[in-house]
């Protein structure tokens, strides 16, 4: 079932030449899960995380509203580890996934949430980021440049440096901001 679609709230998969590869995807359209700009937030409150839950994974169809303050607290710390890697940003976030559980199994050299509803939720995406740091590929992840939008993109550059979302909508914004600047508007 597709996910509903918020006239204020893009496709979390936007844009999608900036989409992340398998897991990483999935986990940069959870932190796409809010719009700073126009407040619009999937995760609102316990009954749309409820709904969102239902339409992402069947058998999940609520969630408490201490279940559904831990997910929005990861989602923040996660959004924050991308933007300002730091100690404290690295505690925040490890505090945040303290709930995931892992079964390691050696003979695969892999470990497995062992979790189920939110838990396991938050624990299979903590699984995704420490995957992810450790292969090289979070470094890709990033929140647009604007303090507005802050939307998590992948950035596919050579040289690693993208900065917006999407040139078309915040790089047209902040070329003008500075035009405007430039020109003592």
């Amino acid at each position: 079932m597709p996910v509903t679609h918020d006239p204020h709230l893009p496709d979390p998969a936007w844009p999608t030449d900036k989409a992340a590869e398998g897991e990483l995807e999935v986990v940069r359209q959870f932190l796409n899960t809010v719009n700073l700009e126009s407040g619009a937030d999937r995760l609102r409150d316990p009954e749309a995380t409820s709904a969102w839950l239902t339409e992402l994974t069947d058998p999940l169809t609520s969630a408490t509203a201490t279940e559904h303050r831990r997910l929005v607290r990861f989602r923040e710390a996660t959004r924050e580890l991308i933007s300002f890697e730091s100690r404290a940003s690295r505690e925040q976030w490890a505090a945040a996934a303290s709930k995931a559980r892992y079964l390691i199994d050696s003979d695969v050299l892999d470990y497995r949430p062992t979790n189920h509803g939110i838990d396991g939720l938050i624990a299979g995406y903590a699984k995704t980021v420490m995957t992810a740091r450790a292969d090289g590929t979070w470094s890709r992840l990033r929140t647009c440049a604007n303090d507005d939008c802050r939307w998590v993109f992948y950035d596919r550059s050579k040289s690693r440096t993208g900065s917006w979302c999407s040139m078309d909508v915040c790089g047209s914004r902040a070329k003008m901001r500075a035009y405007r600047e430039r020109a003592g508007r």
